[in-house]
């Protein structure tokens, strides 16, 4: 099996950990705008992205790990060449880009996921677990807050912080909480909102 990490920032290097020590994975290749230090591993290929294109038919899998702006142009792209896609949250910035993503899927029979990281905490695990054993009853509300400090190095980079190129704390930031809520309690039926600054 051959797969793909498109982006090789924080995000893309996580995911090479986890990849890395899938024996069914023989190829694991890396593709970012910038050239990448080559390591010493026979199953990692670096490529440019006009070397990409010459590998796409060997490739089953892609993890999209480049800026959130970027999201839906390189899942439309991989997925018209019948690649199936994970894509690190945000899944995309506009609703009518995520349908479109949809479509793709059914047109090439083809598979799409998105991925919110924060299922897996032990926390959220441990919460999962004692809601399926029921011992809290039936659930009738649910209050969540998210508190997160980002200082003025976060949004240094070129796309952080900026609705056009990451969606804003609704998209980027609170769509874990947002995620964990629906994950763990279902539907929301109703909920309310406010902002202050």
């Amino acid at each position: 099996m051959k797969v793909a990490i498109i982006g090789f920032g924080n995000i893309g290097k996580e995911y090479l950990k986890i990849i890395n020590k899938i024996n069914k994975i023989t190829t694991i290749y890396i593709v970012d705008v910038k050239s990448l230090k080559q390591v010493k591993n026979k199953k990692i290929k670096y490529l440019s992205i006009s070397n990409f294109k010459k590998a796409l038919p060997e490739i089953s899998h892609a993890f999209i790990c480049t800026p959130s702006y970027l999201h839906y142009k390189s899942a439309s792209f991989l997925l018209k060449n019948k690649i199936n896609v994970l894509i690190e949250k945000p899944f995309v910035l506009k609703t009518t880009h995520s349908k479109k993503l949809i479509e793709l899927t059914n047109l090439y029979k083809t598979k799409c996921w998105v991925m919110f990281q924060n299922r897996a905490n032990s926390s959220i695990k441990k919460l999962s677990k004692i809601l399926l054993t029921k011992s809290l009853g039936k659930v009738e509300t649910v209050i969540a807050k998210l508190i997160w400090k980002r200082d003025a190095k976060y949004y240094l980079d070129e796309w952080h912080g900026k609705y056009q190129y990451d969606g804003g704390v609704l998209v980027n930031q609170a769509i874990h909480l947002i995620d964990v809520i629906v994950y763990l309690f279902g539907k929301i039926d109703k909920f309310t909102g406010f902002l202050s600054y």
